[in-house]
């Protein structure tokens, strides 16, 4: 027996993101940014305010010292991330929780987990970020040193000549 052939149907276009999808993305971005980036320049004031009495020592160029401490920037971002991640992730969900969002997403049929899912996304992006960065931070570390004059052993962070002896 034939069919007859069915009407076509209206393609119904798939979207990828929703607009909940984008807004939750964005207020976690905007905290993540901030933070991610806030905090390596407070750590570089402490240091800068900690050793200007070293660099002044050594006779540092200023140039230099600025230098040093934008290839400072992806360790110290690589070391922050994780922080930033955890912030952005707590502000964000205590923020659209405070504004009743999550309620009106489950009364309108959305679960929690698929209402967190731009944050679980935008976490992954962060740990992508975070694997790059701490590639590249040994090589910009060797250069900060060289600008800053010193070497891995002044700086305390390498034992020298160590051994331990026990009693036989």
């Amino acid at each position: 027996a034939a069919r007859a052939p069915r009407a076509a149907l209206p393609k119904r276009r798939v979207q990828l993101w929703s607009a909940l999808d984008r807004y939750v993305l964005t207020e976690f971005l905007k905290i993540f940014v901030i933070t991610a980036l806030g905090f390596p320049l407070l750590l570089s004031v402490i240091d800068l305010v900690d050793n200007i009495d070293k660099y002044l020592r050594a006779q540092v160029p200023r140039g230099d010292l600025a230098l040093s401490y934008l290839y400072w920037f992806p360790e110290q971002t690589f070391l922050v991330l994780p922080a930033a991640v955890l912030f952005a992730t707590v502000f964000t969900v205590g923020a659209v929780t405070r504004h009743s969002e999550i309620t009106a997403a489950k009364a309108s049929g959305i679960s929690f987990y698929r209402f967190i899912l731009p944050i679980v996304w935008g976490a992954c992006m962060a740990t992508a970020i975070g694997l790059t960065l701490g590639e590249l931070a040994p090589r910009t570390n060797a250069v900060r040193m060289r600008l800053l004059r010193e070497s891995r052993d002044a700086a305390g962070s390498a034992r020298a000549n160590f051994a331990y002896a026990a009693e036989a």
